[in-house]
Order: structure tokens, then C-alpha cells, then sequence
């Protein structure tokens, strides 16, 4: 508790998930589905896909590393938790993150086919 309010901590894994029953609230007619403007990304071939091989040796907390699939516009879609390639490990934004930032890490491409 801090000055009255109760502080919430959030896992990295703890997500909002979006349903026909609990629709995104920015969803407009036209959208792909309820939850999702586009979609679902299952052929990989247009993105560029880099995995992270940063060296977090010298840090005192544990950092994950995943593999990150990027659009053209170097906007980030989503990422494969803890650079395990499969459809349980994926994670898909609704909407690609414009502040995804490569710097001070170390990435290689790879080719993901599933």
C-alpha cells in the first residue's frame, strides 16, 4: 500500500484478452473480428523476424529474450515468448507497437515456418 492506494504488480504474461463476449473497446464495424482488426498473421514470409541473442549476464534480474516479428514499417506485431517457435508461444498485438526499439540488444533473422 502506498499513500492509500493499493499497488498492483502485472506479470509479463498476464495479457488482456478480447472475445466476442468482451469486445476491444476501440472495435468498429468492419473489423476482422470483435477482438482483432486484422486477421490472425500465420505466414511469416513478408516480416522480418529477429530473434534477440542479447547477453544479460551482468544484470541482476532474470531478462527474456523472444523472437520479435516486425511489418515493414519496423512496427512490432508480436512476439514468440522466450524464442520458442510455436503457436502457443505467440503472441499478437491487436494493433502493431510504434515504439519497438532495437537498441542496446543484439538480434539475428530468422526464417519461421509453422
Amino acid at each position: 500500500m502506498f499513500n492509500g492506494q493499493v499497488l498492483t504488480t502485472y506479470n509479463m504474461y498476464d495479457r488482456i484478452i478480447y472475445s466476442d463476449t468482451k469486445p476491444h473497446p476501440a472495435w468498429k464495424e468492419g473489423w476482422y473480428s470483435k477482438s482483432n482488426k486484422y486477421p490472425p498473421i500465420t505466414n511469416f514470409d513478408d516480416f522480418e523476424c529477429i530473434e534477440e541473442v542479447t547477453d544479460w549476464g551482468d544484470i541482476e534480474c532474470n531478462v527474456p529474450s523472444h523472437t520479435y516479428v516486425l511489418n515493414r514499417a519496423g512496427h512490432c506485431c508480436g512476439y514468440f515468448m522466450r524464442n520458442i517457435i510455436t503457436k502457443e508461444n505467440w503472441v499478437e498485438f491487436g494493433r502493431p507497437s510504434t515504439n519497438f526499439s532495437k537498441a542496446r540488444r543484439k538480434f539475428k533473422k530468422v526464417k519461421i515456418e509453422l
